[in-house]
Order: structure tokens, then C-alpha cells, then sequence
């Protein structure tokens, strides 16, 4: 009986012990996402880092965006409620972030700047709180704040892109002198002096320009062209031209056949292209008179010759004036004195040759020529208007592997006629 009575004490202290070891291996364990404790790595990105409570609630916000922002790869709801953001996720739970009282706004005012910020699945959210940047993340159940400036600031236009060849994109803001470069996965903020003067991002042409991973960030200041690269937190500076000059974001593209984007810029008379990686600069003369690079509705720059890397090509006058920057020449096309455009969708491969070729409308005093222009091989075909008469473009059909064939509507001849670049025939 005796040994019965030991038995049963043992058993209640055994139970009791193993109570309180599974309540401490709770306590560390069966944690929800939003109590757990920042892991040092996390520490080290921000002193500043504030964490929500999950909360089962309806949502009367407006709906700012449909994006994954916690990594599940299912897209989450996004609402603007005023002074705090909230998250609704998948599955119903819904985490609500404080923003400010004051006025405040998504980078570039739309989700479009909602996008992978530290490489990990799931977007962060950016934004522009007044005097910081707030970013949200939301796998994480966290915010962070980044001081930018008591002064006016803005994320750089179409710039928020990978910088350092690491997963996950920075974020380059414009705040006054200072280009300063936020990567959310380090914490980390790094500022660029730019300059007192009057400076900007160039829209659309934050690329990869020197072949190695990561986009740069090219700046125009005055008569300088700055190019930021954060991978290795350097700013270089060229002299372009004491005059005016401006880039053309639309012709950032691979022009040598080698890794990395070239820069075009036109100054005055001069084509202007510039080579991060080899840090050089080639100047074209084009003309003392009105000439542009053709960037609206056709492939003005795109390969030509069928050879790795796009060629350029320019309105100039009279003529149709083709760069080649891998070859670093050019080749003037004698199009009209008159009127003359490139057709709609009208630099395509039309002879079947690689190396797209370019359509033109010349028009006449009663009727209009149509020509094909061949850089690769640098000539021309022309298809009388005597043939043609007065005609317009209906649509382009494939004749692959014989090329691109060009539908015309006569309205001399009510009739309709199709142009085979690839045997110099009309039918």
C-alpha cells in the first residue's frame, strides 16, 4: 500500500515537471509570427523596428493594391485606412500598420513601387511618411524608418530596381544636393552628393550599364553626366557638353554587342554615346539642321544588321541616317526633300535577312513611292508609286523564313497590293 501511495506522489511530481517544461517550450515556441523576437540579423537592419498584432476584423479601407506581401505566393489585399495601412491576407487574418496622422503616400502614389525589397519572397511596402520612408513588411509583421530629410523628397522615377546585383531592389531617392540609396535587406542608407544646382534621375534608363549584375543610376547635373553605381558605392562624373543636351532614355540599350547598356544623348549637331564600361565617350555628326532619333512607334533602335547589338536610326532631313556604334560609323540614306515617314510597326525584318530593315512612305506629287531601306547590307529598294498610286499601310503578314511582307490599300486603284521585300516584287 506503501509503495502504492510513493507511486502515485512520483507520478503527480513527474506530470507536474513535465507541465512546466512544456509551458517554458511554449513560451519560446508557439509564438505567432507578429510576437516573435527580431532574430539579431533583423536587429542590426533598424533600431527602429515596430511590430503589429494580427487582428480578425472587416476591412472599410480603400483598396490600395492586390500583391503578395507575405511570401505565400498569394496575392494580399492592400487598403489605405486613413493613418494606418492594412494588410488582409488569403486567409482572412488582417495586420494593421500605423502610419501617421499627417499626410502620406505610396512611392511613385501607386502599388506600383510595392515590389521585392529584400530578396526574400513577398513585397515590401514603401512610404513617404513626410520627413522618412516607411517601409512594411509584412511576412515579418514589421516597419521600419528611414530619416530622408525635413525638405521635399521623391523615389527616383522608374529607378526602384536591383542596384547591387543582390536580390531584392534599393530604393534611390532625390532629396535636395543628395541621391541617397536605401537597401531595405541590409537596413542600410547611403547618400550621394549630387550637387546644389538643378539635377535629375534620367527616367527610364536605370540599367545595367557595365555588364555586371546590378542596375546604374545615370544623373544629369549642368554639363556632367553621373553615373551611380551602388554596387561598389561610386560616383563617376563626365564632361558632356557646356551647351544643351539632353538623353534619350528611349535609346539605352546594348549597341556595342557587349554586356551592358550604352547611353545616348544629342547635343546640337552631335550623337552622342556614352560607355560605362570602358568609361568612353564616341560623338556622331549628324546635322547643323532639325534631325531626331526615331523612338515613337517603330524600332528605331534595334538590330539592323543582324549582328549583336542595336543600331540607331535618325530623322535627318532629306535623309535616313543610320549610327552603328559597335563599328562606330554611320550611313547616310537619301530618302526626299519632301515629306517622308517610317511606316507604322515599320522597321521589322521585310527580306527575310537577319537584321530588321526600315519602311518608308515618300510621297510625290501624285503619288507615293514605298522604300525599304537595308542597313545590313546598305541599300535600298524602292516600289514605284507609278505601281502603287496613292496607297496606305493595312497591315504586315508573315512570310517566314522569307520575311515580313508590307500590305498596302491603293486609293488610285481601289485595290490592295503586297510587297515581297525578300524577292523585290509587288503583287
Amino acid at each position: 500500500m506503501k509503495n502504492l501511495f510513493n507511486a502515485k506522489r512520483n507520478l503527480i511530481a513527474i506530470t507536474k515537471l513535465s507541465f512546466l517544461s512544456f509551458c517554458l517550450f511554449s513560451f519560446y515556441s508557439c509564438k505567432t509570427k507578429n510576437d516573435e523576437v527580431p532574430s539579431p540579423e533583423s536587429s542590426l537592419k533598424s533600431s527602429a523596428v515596430a511590430k503589429t498584432n494580427a487582428v480578425a476584423s472587416p476591412n472599410t479601407g480603400v483598396l490600395m493594391g492586390t500583391i503578395d506581401v507575405n511570401g505565400d505566393g498569394v496575392p494580399d489585399n492592400i487598403y489605405n485606412n486613413g493613418s494606418s495601412i492594412t494588410v488582409v491576407r488569403s486567409t482572412g487574418v488582417t495586420h494593421q500598420y500605423p502610419i501617421s496622422n499627417g499626410s502620406w503616400a505610396l512611392l511613385y502614389g501607386d502599388a506600383s513601387s510595392i515590389v521585392d525589397l529584400d530578396g526574400v519572397a513577398g513585397a515590401e511596402i514603401p512610404v513617404n511618411i513626410g520627413g522618412s520612408l516607411l517601409i512594411i513588411n509584412d511576412r515579418l509583421g514589421s516597419t521600419t524608418n528611414y530619416a530622408i530629410g525635413s525638405g521635399s523628397w521623391a523615389a527616383a522615377p522608374g529607378a526602384i530596381t536591383d542596384l547591387d546585383g543582390v536580390a531584392g531592389a534599393e530604393i534611390p531617392i532625390v532629396s535636395g544636393s543628395q541621391l541617397i540609396i536605401i537597401t531595405a535587406r541590409t537596413g542600410s542608407k547611403t547618400a550621394y552628393p549630387i550637387g546644389s544646382g538643378n539635377w535629375a534621375v534620367v527616367q527610364g534608363a536605370t540599367v545595367d550599364m557595365d555588364g555586371i549584375a546590378g542596375a546604374e543610376i545615370p544623373v544629369i547635373s549642368g554639363s556632367q553626366l553621373i553615373i551611380v553605381t551602388a554596387r561598389t558605392g561610386s560616383k563617376t562624373a563626365y564632361n558632356i557638353s557646356s551647351g544643351n543636351w539632353a538623353v534619350v532614355p528611349a535609346a539605352t540599350a546594348d549597341l556595342d554587342g557587349v554586356a551592358g547598356a550604352e547611353l545616348t544623348m544629342i547635343s546640337g549637331s552631335q550623337l552622342i554615346i556614352f560607355t560605362a564600361k570602358t568609361a568612353s565617350i564616341n560623338s556622331y555628326t549628324i546635322s547643323s539642321g532639325n534631325w531626331a532619333v526615331i523612338t515613337t512607334g517603330s524600332a528605331g533602335i534595334s538590330d539592323m544588321d543582324g549582328v549583336a547589338g542595336a543600331e540607331i536610326a535618325i530623322a535627318n532631313g532629306p535623309n535616313l541616317t543610320i549610327v552603328n556604334q559597335r563599328t562606330r560609323s554611320q550611313h547616310n540614306y537619301p530618302i526626299s526633300s519632301g515629306n517622308w515617314a517610317v511606316l507604322s510597326n515599320g522597321i521589322q525584318d521585310f527580306n527575310g535577312s537577319p537584321g530588321n530593315d526600315i519602311a518608308i512612305s515618300q510621297p510625290g506629287s501624285s503619288n507615293t513611292n514605298l522604300i525599304v531601306v537595308h542597313p545590313k547590307t546598305q541599300s535600298m529598294s524602292t516600289y514605284s508609286g507609278s505601281t502603287l498610286g496613292n496607297w496606305s499601310l493595312v497591315n504586315y503578314t508573315n512570310n517566314s523564313p522569307s520575311g515580313i511582307n508590307i500590305n498596302v490599300h491603293s486609293t488610285t486603284f481601289n485595290k490592295n497590293f503586297t510587297i515581297v521585300d525578300a524577292t523585290g516584287s509587288i503583287h
